[in-house]
């Protein structure tokens, strides 16, 4: 892996990052989700800067007897006993708020060892300044690893191990307002399907809030809509998303995506608040719901709150789900 701040790898393509081995490709806002694999990753966006609209992935190296905590802004989101196959820690479709998230990893040894990584990632509404263009390329053999350490796959793709994923994606700056985005990709689903996928979309910002529009289609029957809005409104930072779909499109960059259940339509509002408190400057609450709808006239909905308080000098995490 090669990483350039100031983007200049590979002279004029002004890239930013460039890897080579077992790396992920990029995930698509509707269409295909970050996979792993063989192969190699290249992207001219920024390191430090993240659009509201997409969810994150954070994984690393996490040795045998170890535990990872994942805490963003101060909140305890998700944990993880032990290492994956690869011995790794994944952290997958992680939301974030507009704005600046400040991002930590906690790892526990099994005597009582303690490592803990700290990054802050900058996130907007995926806006390029004007006349700016962004590239990000990934091309893997799918859950097929370099050196295979486990007879286990990466991700449970075992039906499409080791097919090719590629994933394209552009975005160019129309103005300071305005940014276009559109991508490619192809990849085998978790069902064994092969699916070729592209979308259009726009980045904007309208009274302070961010806007995101977004049209996919799989050249045949599936097609797909989405629409974001995301900001902070009294005190409150938010993002609501939604998503029409038709013809049986395969989105497996949404957490609901089930290959033997084709979605009608999705909807998630995620957000962040400080709830005041006498003599505390409050208590922070990060919330997300979740609601699919299946083409089978199945329905779920999903709930969670998580809250962390400093007691005593102890940080203790509460968290709801339903």
């Amino acid at each position: 892996t090669r990483r350039s701040e100031d983007g200049q790898l590979l002279g004029s393509l002004g890239g930013t990052m460039a890897a080579a081995g077992d790396v992920f490709t990029p995930a698509m806002p509707i269409g295909a989700r970050s996979l792993g694999g063989a192969g190699f990753v290249f992207s001219s966006a920024r390191n430090d800067e993240a659009s509201v609209f997409q969810r994150i992935n954070l994984r690393g190296e996490l040795p045998v007897g170890y535990d990872a905590e994942l805490y963003v802004n101060d909140i305890l989101r998700s944990a993880q006993r032990g290492s994956t196959a690869q011995g790794r820690y994944e952290f997958n479709d992680i939301p974030l708020v507009r704005g600046r998230n400040a991002i930590r990893i906690v790892l526990y040894g099994p005597r009582g060892e303690r490592v803990e990584r700290t990054r802050v990632i900058n996130v907007g509404g995926g806006q390029q300044a004007a006349g700016k263009t962004t590239l990000d390329i990934g091309v893997v053999a799918q859950d097929r690893a370099v050196i295979d350490i486990s007879d286990a796959g990466l991700s449970g793709f075992s039906r499409a191990r080791g097919d090719l994923r590629a994933v394209l994606a552009l975005a160019h700056g129309l103005s300071e307002d305005l940014t276009l985005t559109a991508g490619l990709a192809r990849f085998t689903d978790n069902g064994g399907t092969v699916r070729t996928v592209g979308n259009i979309g726009t980045r904007n910002s309208l009274l302070g809030m961010a806007m995101q529009a977004d049209v996919a289609s799989d050249f045949q029957a599936g097609r797909a809509v989405s629409l974001g809005l995301a900001g902070r409104l009294a005190g409150i930072s938010f993002l609501g998303r939604h998503v029409e779909y038709g013809g049986g499109f395969a989105d497996e960059a949404n957490t609901s995506f089930d290959a033997s259940r084709p979605m009608q339509r999705y909807s998630e509002l995620v957000f962040d608040l400080a709830v005041p408190l006498p003599g505390s400057l409050g208590l922070p609450v990060s919330g997300r719901i979740d609601r699919a709808e299946f083409v089978d006239g199945g329905k779920s909905l999903t709930a969670r709150a998580r809250t962390t308080a400093n007691l005593g000098g102890t940080l203790v995490a509460l968290g709801a789900d339903y």
